[in-house]
């Protein structure tokens, strides 16, 4: 990809319009799809694709936008778009053109992006002066630190303490260990994300041989902790992460780190589903024992991998699709709330303003979980269960339609900003590439969650990576851009540029 393809985007934009509503009519047609289903999922797909009109550039104030939508698409029509595609054993019940969470989806959709777009274009302009930067090797040297401790703490925990993948067992676990310890172990493992950033940092802006063997040798241990650990975003991070730092440095995509991508995608996520189906389900293992026979582990996962694939969808682990909807969850959440379940106006927010009060200060601290919640009062599966909602289902349980028409305009306007004032148009950084990474993390990818962590967790992490780039960040003495003068200067003029 380049910014080459981004010069016909308006002419994609219909080719790839005009394709999806001919192939998705055809395929609804084939399938026994409901028209307003098929309708529902083009038109989102349409306000998904839709920041790419604006882009200028892949690492311009537009693509966290595209990012985000590109993943509410998946979150909120996946499965619709796999039924066109491929048919579904039993189709859901419907009446009407669209549903209540369908019309909900799409106002979501478009007010978001409307917040977006006016924020990032509110946000100031951009100064032209290269913006302050971190020294290489410290980057590298502190990026290695940073992820080994942090390594080393997650798998302390997801391993050794917490031996099997349940929130009782995470209690325990947090409660050996005691409030300091388990500060300590959170705080540790919450760190191994910043140090592979920053490590993918220092590859993408000097790629020497030692530093792409390196970030490679990294990427697979990564990918073995998340096999170990049976946690596949883990296992991927690696790969995620280096893929997008080279976008945001370059202002293009990587076809190697793509293909590896993809290739994990293809070939190993066989591998981690039969782990889950074989190892934890049939042997009956956790985590240590599956830790303690490694080999033998590895052996049934590669052996088990067509099985995991082919087994029926009640017997196996479910696909990326499968587990990504959240639009039936939605869909129970607007048939109860306010119905037969009060509104939370609000009680599942009332942690925020405390963001930067530790428990161990505050133990007593209020805070509502909406997963918890749903799962206890609406789909009766149990308090130990958190069933995601989504920030669009929190909303709109705290506040019904108003908490959407709010709200979603609200999430764009942050996000925006964020996108507008940390923007790749004049230069990249490492502060930038943090700050744009933790918001794709905590406001993107944890949409599919509670609103409060994800803003907390957004808040501290902003706040310590100011306090890094106070300390490490020095300015780049290179000179900066003169827009309004000729790329290249007459040679009777070698000195117009300061």
């Amino acid at each position: 990809m380049s910014d080459g393809i981004l010069k016909y985007r308006a002419v994609l934009f219909i080719l790839v319009s005009l394709v999806a509503l001919i192939a998705m009519g055809a395929g609804a047609a084939a399938h026994g799809i409901a028209a307003g289903r098929m309708t529902y999922a083009w038109l989102l797909l349409e306000l998904c694709l839709a920041p790419v009109l604006l882009m200028r550039s892949f690492s311009g104030r537009y693509a966290l936008l595209l990012v985000f939508m590109l993943l509410y698409f998946t979150r909120f029509a996946g499965l619709d778009t796999q039924a066109i595609g491929i048919g579904e054993a039993v189709a859901p019940a419907r009446t009407g053109l669209f549903t209540a969470a369908e019309v909900a989806i799409l106002l979501g959709a478009g007010l978001l992006g409307a917040g977006y777009v006016l924020a990032a274009r509110a946000s100031g302009k951009v100064t032209q002066e290269p913006p302050a930067d971190w020294n290489v090797p410290m980057t590298l040297v502190m990026g290695l630190v940073i992820w080994i401790v942090g390594s080393v703490a997650f798998v302390t925990m997801h391993v050794f303490l917490q031996t099997e993948k349940t929130n009782l067992s995470a209690a325990k676990a947090l409660g050996a260990l005691g409030e300091y310890g388990a500060f300590v172990v959170m705080l540790g493992f919450l760190m191994q994300p910043l140090g592979l950033l920053m490590l993918a940092y220092a590859y993408a802006r000097s790629r020497t041989v030692v530093n792409a063997v390196l970030i490679v040798l990294v990427v697979a241990i990564q990918a073995a902790i998340g096999f170990v650990t049976d946690y596949k975003a883990t296992a991927m991070s690696g790969l995620i992460i280096v893929f997008l730092v080279r976008i945001l440095v370059d202002n293009r995509a990587s076809k190697a780190w793509l293909g590896a991508l993809v290739g994990f995608v293809v070939f190993a996520f066989p591998v981690y589903q039969a782990y889950r189906l074989e190892v934890t389900g049939e042997l009956g293992l956790n985590r240590l024992q599956a830790f303690n026979r490694l080999g033998h582990v590895l052996e049934v996962a590669w052996a088990a991998r067509d099985k995991a694939q082919s087994s029926p969808a009640d017997e196996r682990p479910p696909t990326f699709i499968e587990r990504s909807d959240l639009k039936g969850n939605i869909e129970l959440l607007m048939a109860h709330a306010g119905v037969d379940v009060p509104f939370l106006h609000g009680a599942t927010l009332v942690d925020i303003p405390y963001a930067f009060v530790p428990r161990i200060v505050m133990p007593d601290k209020e805070s509502v979980s909406a997963a918890q919640l749903f799962s206890r009062m609406i789909a009766h599966a149990g308090s130990d269960t958190f069933i995601s909602i989504s920030h669009l289902g929190e909303l709109y349980w705290n506040f019904g339609w108003l908490g959407l028409l709010l709200g979603m305009p609200a999430t764009g306007a942050f996000l925006g900003w964020v996108a507008g004032r940390f923007n790749f148009e004049h230069g990249a950084s490492l502060t930038r590439v943090m700050v744009f990474m933790v918001t794709v993390n905590e406001q993107v990818i944890l949409f599919e969650g509670e609103i409060s962590p994800a803003y907390v967790v957004w808040l501290r992490s902003a706040v310590a990576i100011w306090l890094l780039h106070q300390i490490f960040a020095r300015k780049v003495t290179r000179p900066a851009v003169r827009l309004d003068l000729p790329a290249r200067q007459p040679v009777l003029f070698p000195n117009v540029l300061p």
